[in-house]
């Protein structure tokens, strides 16, 4: 009897998402006071510095689950829905890895992990408008006085 795809392909994808849910089984999820207090109000990183060059400049969402330990640091960050740019997926992971601190989340007297889901959103900046040209004015040079102590003349010309 041939197994069908799925009940052949079942195992390995358990294999894939058990590591994550035994992960998220520590951590306690925000509760709906915690993300609108905390969560909802986290900064937006700026648009990197390398892709401003690219054309046309990459956009788009990335959407991280961030597990935050009993102290109140990341421990660690999972991609959860990409921007469908990798740059801008470690962008995003880099930046809330480095920006995140927070109080230790108490349940009780007792510090405990927790986790969120918070999206960076990656907007091209409008280019930079280049500086209009300005005429190129001569520089000014004062007049010499002539060899006899005569005073040059006031406008550069010769006789008139």
């Amino acid at each position: 009897m041939k197994k069908s795809f799925a009940a052949a392909a079942l195992p390995a994808l358990f294999l894939l998402v058990a590591p994550l849910a035994a992960q998220d089984a520590k951590y306690v999820p925000a509760t709906p006071q915690l993300k609108a207090g905390i969560v909802n109000k986290l900064p937006q990183p700026q648009y990197p510095a390398a892709l401003r060059d690219q054309t046309p400049r990459p956009t788009g969402s990335a959407t991280l689950r961030v597990y935050v330990g009993a102290s109140g640091t990341v421990d660690s960050i999972k991609l959860v829905k990409s921007s469908g740019n990798p740059e801008l997926d470690k962008h995003a992971q880099d930046f809330a890895r480095k920006s995140f601190k927070f109080s230790p989340y108490k349940v009780g007297p007792t510090p405990t992990p927790w986790m969120f889901d918070w999206t960076a959103s990656y907007r091209a900046p409008a280019t930079a408008a280049k500086p209009a040209a300005t005429p190129s004015t001569p520089a000014y040079t004062p007049p010499s006085s002539s060899a006899a102590g005569a005073p040059a003349p006031a406008y550069g010309g010769g006789r008139r």
